[in-house]
């Protein structure tokens, strides 16, 4: 199965190691910002550099069979919202959802979307 992982940022070294662990289990991680080697607040230009990240990230989102997404506290305030954009991509695709920690928007209550307590809940069921 290919999977794309998707999170805040900030969570980039943890997911680099929950790929690992998928990828043990025999699955393919289409999600290439993990292997960025920058801060996309720092080192990323406006414009053209983000829209090539962005689309970047849609063709990985394309080629997955199962979407992802790592959420934080809803009380905890991310100034930055990517991820939110692609679960509601993946979803109008087609793509199953699933998320992993709280439910941090309205749309993850949505009855066809899988909920796991931990990662280690997750990676139980693959």
């Amino acid at each position: 199965m290919k999977i794309y992982l998707a999170a805040p940022f900030t969570f980039k070294d943890e997911l680099r190691e929950h790929a690992r662990l998928i990828r043990k289990k025999g699955h393919e991680v289409t999600s290439g910002w993990l292997l960025e080697r920058i801060a996309p607040t720092k080192d990323i230009e406006p414009g053209e550099n983000y829209r090539k990240h962005a689309e970047r990230d849609i063709d990985d989102i394309n080629r997955s069979d199962l979407f992802v997404l790592f959420t934080v506290d809803p009380k905890e305030w991310i100034k930055r919202g990517g991820k939110h954009f692609e679960a509601g991509y993946a979803y109008a695709k087609g793509i199953p959802v699933e998320v992993i920690g709280p439910n941090e928007n309205i749309f993850y209550f949505l009855r066809d979307i899988k909920h796991h307590e931990s990662f280690d809940e997750f990676l139980g069921g693959l």
